[in-house]
């Protein structure tokens, strides 16, 4: 097998300034991290969700990213983020989510609308194929315990894709991790939103509950990973890059370019992507930091339920479907 090499990114959250809340820094990151990677020629882009900002209120920046992604000149396959669809089922609303007051976890759930509204923009949430003797595969593993009709097709589905002929390797893309620390970790209680412990923003449970795969869907995945022989398991939301096993599987998460997250001390926050070399004895993965990161100032407030204030908001002028033009990456930039 001759080396080729494809890449893989994480939350990249490009946003409009018709938003009430805007990061012109996570577009500029965007642009210099396609700009790096169509230098390493891959053959092709995995994107594992949290795609847009306000995705799943202007459902029009969705377009718009599609618009991003189909422009370049490789291929990009993409899983949706909890930001696109909702994010994994809470039965709980806790009264203070670490940083953020009075979230409506529920509220926020994975919804079949937000479902439907990705698919007809990036087609199937849940896809495989081949390429040059490697399996890709992603999925949205947010519908675990959302007892949602799409959580059925989605085990339906992975029962299914075991029937297809085997691959030299097989590469997974989800959105969340599966595990924060190890697979035997606990099911987090969403609820418990004080730090104890007082050993900072990310040891404060509900943030642990927000970062993985409750249980028992987190074994039933894992077991269908090890029955489907993936060797890698790539994954964002965390915003930090990290490599966890478990029985063998890689499981590593990738940063994104739009903005930092806390993280555990032994993790890598920088902006950037992951490039992965495929050869006969496996897939090598390093990660490639931006080589400059944009202090572009943001506008309006973080996490997911702030108040919208749509006066700061900028106004088309003129009657243009799309009148927000965050940059493309090089050599596929547009003007008004």
């Amino acid at each position: 097998m001759k080396p080729w090499n494809f890449v893989f990114t994480g939350d990249i959250h490009l946003s409009s300034p018709r938003s009430y809340r805007y990061r012109p820094h996570g577009n500029e990151n965007w642009d210099t991290a396609c700009g790096q990677m169509i230098k390493l020629n891959p053959d092709l882009l995995l994107n594992c969700g949290d795609l847009g900002f306000e995705g799943w209120i202007h459902s029009d920046e969705l377009v718009r990213v599609k618009a991003n992604l189909d422009a370049l000149p490789f291929p990009c396959h993409v899983v949706a983020g909890n930001i696109c669809v909702g994010n994994k089922t809470a039965r709980y609303n806790s009264d203070d989510a670490a940083e953020n007051k009075n979230i409506d976890d529920i509220g926020h759930n994975v919804s079949s609308r937000l479902l439907a509204q990705f698919e007809s923009n990036f087609g199937p949430y849940n896809w495989s194929f081949v390429h040059k003797d490697v399996r890709f595969t992603g999925f949205c593993e947010m519908l675990v315990g959302s007892q949602l009709p799409e959580e059925e097709q989605l085990w339906k589905w992975l029962e299914d894709l075991k029937k297809e002929p085997p691959a030299r390797f097989h590469v997974c893309v989800m959105h969340y991790p599966l595990f924060n620390e190890t697979l035997d970790e606990p099911t987090y209680d969403n609820r418990k939103v004080e730090n104890d412990a007082g050993d900072g923003w990310y040891d404060v449970e509900y943030q642990r509950w927000y970062d993985n795969i409750d249980n028992p869907g987190r074994q039933r995945i894992f077991e269908a990973l090890k029955e489907l022989n993936v060797n890698i398991v790539f994954s964002g939301h965390v915003h930090h890059n990290r490599v966890r096993y478990a029985d063998g599987i890689r499981f590593e998460t990738c940063t994104g370019t739009a903005f930092k997250k806390g993280c555990p001390p032994d993790c890598n926050s920088e902006y950037g992507f992951v490039n992965c070399v495929v050869t006969e004895s496996g897939i090598e993965t390093t990660f490639i930091p931006l080589e400059k990161e944009s202090n572009a100032e943001s506008r309006g407030p973080g996490g997911h339920e702030p108040p919208r204030d749509y006066t700061l908001a900028e106004k088309p002028s003129y009657g243009d479907e799309f009148p927000e033009l965050w940059t493309l990456h090089p050599g596929n930039r547009e003007s008004k």
